[in-house]
């Protein structure tokens, strides 16, 4: 009982760290200094990576397996979005890009393991959804020829995992579902505020209200494998 006490403080510590990192991280953004934005921002990824972990050694299950692959490979994709602020390069971005697409079919894969009354509707769904959404930031994005399939793919992975999220909370609604389904929402809502940062008229709002939704976001989902 002790053991578990001071485990569950350990993640409360590191759910703390890891949005005090991200408060860092958006003040050196702010005032430009890039390479400590690289660091903290790398920090805040260990931190909900290892919130996973401990998730993992918790339960052991396939599911909580597919979770941590799909946080380390968000981690990657924070990394190599940091360095596009230090190289300039829009291959970093893509990268960073391809590192959260895979990050998302690992939560696809790892829902597909729980119960879903709704699977096939909420594919669907998230399908169609997915293509409006692109759609829509086609209205007012400038995407570049090589973006075209990596942001169709892209919009609508996430909106998949983000409506099974929903299928599987429906089909039972207990505190680790539902934890889970408002994280995937959250990620869903900084990709999108994301997107429109890059790639149309920069709002100063944009960068840190993206940055809070998406470290909140991963917080519940690695948290989510701990209820």
């Amino acid at each position: 009982m002790e053991n578990k006490y001071i485990c569950i403080n350990i993640i409360y510590l590191l759910m703390a760290l890891c949005l005090f990192f991200d408060v860092l991280y958006i003040i050196s953004c702010a005032k430009k200094k890039n390479i400590i934005g690289l660091i903290v921002k790398t920090l805040a990824a260990l931190c909900f990576i290892a919130i996973g972990y401990f998730g993992y050694l918790d339960n052991k299950s396939n599911f909580s397996y597919f979770i941590l692959l799909g946080l380390i490979l968000d981690g990657m994709g924070d990394l190599f979005l940091a360095l596009r602020n230090i190289f300039a390069k829009n291959i970093t971005f893509f990268i960073g890009t391809l590192c959260f697409l895979a990050g998302h079919i690992m939560y696809i894969r790892g829902l597909f393991l729980i119960e879903n009354n709704y699977l096939i509707f909420c594919i669907i769904l998230g399908i169609f959804l997915g293509a409006l959404l692109f759609y829509l930031f086609n209205k007012v994005c400038r995407f570049g020829k090589a973006l075209y399939i990596v942001g169709i793919a892209y919009t609508s992975i996430i909106m998949v995992m983000a409506c099974l999220s929903v299928g599987v909370y429906m089909s039972n609604q207990i505190t680790s579902n539902l934890v889970f389904m408002l994280g995937a929402g959250l990620f869903v809502s900084s990709d999108i505020i994301l997107i429109l940062y890059n790639f149309s008229k920069k709002e100063k709002w944009m960068h840190p209200v993206y940055s809070v939704l998406y470290f909140v976001a991963q917080v519940l989902i690695s948290f989510s494998l701990h209820i």
